[in-house]
């Protein structure tokens, strides 16, 4: 048992050597039980029995940072809609299906583990989500006496879409449920750092559309298998600003990737 004991340790010192770091700690938990934390390594030593001994390690890190780690692959569509003031009460209606995409990434991805088992985490770090909305009928988006209005457009044109794209903040938790099987839920706050209409053919764009949500802030949840899963986000604030549009609300889900 000693030997077992000794190459644990031994192990959580070579780990540390080439983790450049030197943190080696013990501490008492329970009235029989050490813990042997060396290099982001625990070793649960104590004594169930009169003979009886009993070795728990963790190797899941305290904390991680990562860069570009995950990615969003769904669609998207606007729900929630109240066209008060407006004689057409349907222009927002988007396509069904893939048509109306939505494309994330997880830039940057920080987690910092909140109990000895590494079960419960911090995650925080910086997305980027892209929302295509492809309407149903023929009319692109205008801004006129500080308002967003329809603009009917030609029968000809066979795709009219509105395109943003928000950078946001996530804060929230994840759960290590089982085996692979990971449930993250968070909140979320962001800023619009593109927008623009897009019909064709032949093609015609316009960017920097007024009267959009320069914010946008809502909730999301992700449940993972091992590299891959689902995803699930609601936006809690309106896609354009109070007076000047619409009310609509962004929801999106689809599958998530682990990259």
């Amino acid at each position: 048992m000693k030997k077992i004991l000794f190459t644990l340790i031994a192990l959580g010192i070579f780990q540390c050597s080439f983790a450049q770091t030197d943190s080696i700690e013990f501490r008492r938990s329970g009235n029989d039980d050490y813990i042997i934390s060396i290099g982001g390594y625990d070793i649960l030593m104590g004594q169930e029995g009169p003979k009886q001994k009993k070795f728990k390690m963790s190797c899941k890190p305290k904390s991680s940072l990562d860069m570009f780690s995950g990615m969003e692959m769904g669609w998207c569509n606007l729900v929630g809609t109240d066209y008060a003031g407006y004689a057409q009460q349907d222009f927002l209606d988007c396509k069904n299906g893939l048509r109306s995409f939505h494309f994330g990434v997880d830039i940057v991805k920080a987690t910092v583990a909140l109990n000895q088992s590494r079960s419960l985490y911090f995650v925080t770090g910086v997305q980027m989500n892209n929302e295509n909305y492809s309407f149903t009928n023929h009319v692109t988006l205008g801004y006129e006496n500080g308002k967003i209005i329809p603009i009917p457009i030609s029968s000809d044109y066979k795709k009219s879409k509105l395109v943003t794209t928000y950078f946001a903040v996530p804060l929230g938790f994840k759960w290590d449920l089982f085996r692979e099987t990971s449930l993250t839920a968070y909140g979320f706050g962001g800023v619009l750092m593109e927008s623009y209409t897009k019909y064709k053919k032949p093609k015609h764009k316009d960017h920097g559309i007024d009267g959009l949500n320069p914010f946008q802030y809502g909730v999301g949840a992700t449940l993972s298998f091992d590299d891959y899963g689902i995803f699930a986000k609601y936006s809690t604030s309106p896609l354009f600003e109070s007076g000047k549009g619409p009310k609509a609300y962004s929801f999106s889900t689809g599958i998530y990737f682990n990259l």
